[in-house]
């Protein structure tokens, strides 16, 4: 099964930057980023962004770039657009099982039916690993 983990920042918003302001001093878009990281069972993650200074600090954290296009990235833009957009132009993300789609201004996890909302940066990596064990296993499966 190939998983991968898609993450939306866009920087036309209404609060300036959001994405990147320190948060006990890591930009809010990177708690989503390292919770994602901590989790085996993902093979590839990547960052969709109008922002190079965003696309940039996403590589810094293992997540490869996808550079969106301004018509996408406006304050009534979509999701759903972003991520289809991703998925059109990566072969990856095409062939994925799973796309886990993160936004980067909020630490929660979109993944079909599944929403796990954390209202904490930590403790992260137990709560996605078990919510991608829902979709490998059965629930008594799950070692914790």
């Amino acid at each position: 099964m190939k998983i991968g983990a898609l993450m939306l920042a866009r920087s036309g918003c209404s609060f300036i930057d959001k994405n990147i302001k320190e948060v006990n001093g890591y930009p809010l878009m990177s708690f989503g980023m390292m919770a994602a990281k901590q989790v085996k069972l993902i093979d590839h993650f990547y960052l969709s962004s109008d922002s190079d200074l965003y696309l940039q600090m996403g590589e810094k954290y293992g997540y490869s770039p996808i550079k969106r296009p301004t018509s996408l990235s406006k304050e009534d833009s979509k999701s759903d657009d972003a991520v289809l957009h991703a998925v059109k132009n990566l072969k990856f993300l095409r062939r994925c099982d799973i796309i886990i789609v993160q936004h980067a201004n909020v630490i929660t996890i979109y993944h079909l039916v599944l929403l796990l909302f954390q209202p904490a940066p930590f403790p992260l990596k137990l709560n996605h690993h078990k919510s991608l064990c829902l979709h490998r296993c059965n629930p008594q499966d799950i070692p914790f």
